[in-house]
């Protein structure tokens, strides 16, 4: 059967729609951005340069070893008098083997918009497996809206250099610690509030203090 102009003519028209629907979903995908995200990266933006600035002293915590490789550390660069962005690190040594650290980014008002985290250990050769040597870091990055809302979750494995590996949940990029959940201080009154809780105040009083805990694996999408 011969094959027609007219033919030809219409599996380019039909072409050039579907490349034009594929254009507008992929324009409707970046458009659909949650338009809190740009203010967050802003304030991320803000506190890393507060790290940059960081030395040995300027904030308020603790350090704390505890024996056989386990201990933590608590740093707050409390800067709300300055109406400047704040930061709580927080460090947790588990056994010798593995390392979390969770950093808080805190905007002038106060208001959480911002965690990074990371766990830092060797892959197991399989789920429960023992280790590979093969050291990787399980990554998530948790946004906040100035109300306290959530807007986003993301994870993902990367290697000791920060290379990305692959997804939380790849069977083959398994680390030897679970995901934990992070403490999520939704303002840096409570970020305050913990410190105080650890260190007392002027009086030598610890009130009581729980931050709250956030199963973020459970939440994230793949980076």
């Amino acid at each position: 059967m011969p094959f027609r102009l007219s033919s030809l003519r219409h599996s380019a028209t039909m072409l050039a729609g579907l490349a034009a629907g594929l254009l507008s979903a992929a324009t409707a995908g970046r458009a659909a951005e949650d338009p809190a995200l740009p203010e967050i990266r802003k304030a991320w933006a803000a506190c890393e340069a507060v790290l940059s600035k960081a030395g040995p002293e300027g904030w308020v915590g603790w350090r704390r070893d505890f024996g056989n490789g386990y201990g933590d550390a608590f740093a707050f660069w409390d800067r709300r008098d300055d109406k400047a962005a704040s930061v709580l690190r927080i460090t947790l040594d588990i056994d010798g083997i593995a390392r979390q650290v969770e950093t808080s980014c805190f905007r002038p008002d106060g208001s959480l918009a911002f965690l990074f985290t990371t766990l830092t250990a060797p892959l197991a050769d399989a789920p429960g497996g023992p280790e590979t040597g093969r050291v990787a870091r399980r990554e998530g990055r948790i946004y906040l809206d100035p109300k306290g809302g959530i807007v986003q979750v993301l994870g993902r494995i990367v290697d000791a250099a920060g290379k990305p590996l692959g997804r939380l949940d790849d069977p083959k990029l398994t680390l030897v610690r679970d995901c934990r959940p992070v403490m999520l201080h939704r303002s840096a009154d409570q970020a305050a509030a913990h410190a105080v809780s650890v260190l007392g105040d002027i009086e030598g009083k610890r009130p009581a203090f729980e931050p709250e805990s956030l199963d973020w694996c459970a939440r994230a999408r793949p980076q």
